[in-house]
């Protein structure tokens, strides 16, 4: 792996263990109906759920950088940091509370501070993830496009309209995509 790639493969690895951290911290508390006070969460759960969430949107952003094609370092190191400026531009809008507001800072800055101290050592060992990408708006827009065109899908269902189009032509055609 290049420092590119082992910095974001450490990233995602970062934004899973702590989503799953978050996420079995607060299942006790909705198991045990503590999670609300009829219609609000409850000071304790605006503690924990807003972590989780940060975690899992930090996760699918890092995804939408093609692991195969990462900018050098430093640039990635600085698109990184951008995506912590989006994160919190995205969770202001959903915060009900001062609670929950200072958890999500909190998170964004421990996986800021995670990640970003991986990269000043990135000849630092990572074990390899899975591969998974998530495109981009641009990208999610073009491929439906194109599947649309080919299959006659209609409202982003791959369900082809055409009598003529056999499911192996339309597995055909949706590998050709995933290349």
């Amino acid at each position: 792996m290049t420092p590119a790639q082992r910095l974001h493969t450490f990233a995602r690895r970062v934004c899973m263990k702590r989503h799953s951290l978050w996420c079995k911290e607060y299942e006790p508390l909705v198991l045990s109906g503590k999670d609300r006070d009829g219609y609000y969460y409850t000071d304790e759960a605006c503690e924990i759920f807003p972590r989780y969430n940060v975690a899992q949107s930090a996760l699918v952003d890092i995804e939408k950088l093609n692991f195969d094609n990462l900018p050098n370092l430093e640039e990635l190191r600085q698109l990184l940091g951008n995506v912590w400026c989006l994160q919190k531009t995205d969770f202001e809008r959903l915060t009900q509370t001062q609670i929950a507001a200072r958890a999500e800072a909190d998170e964004l800055e421990k996986l800021r501070h995670s990640i970003l101290e991986f990269a000043r050592a990135p000849e630092k060992d990572v074990q390899p993830l899975f591969y998974r990408r998530v495109l981009s708006e641009n990208e999610a827009e073009d491929y439906w496009s194109e599947l649309k065109k080919a299959l006659g899908c209609r409202r982003r269902l791959l369900v082809p309209t055409s009598r003529e189009i056999s499911s192996k032509t339309c597995l055909q055609i949706a590998r050709e995509f995933g290349q």
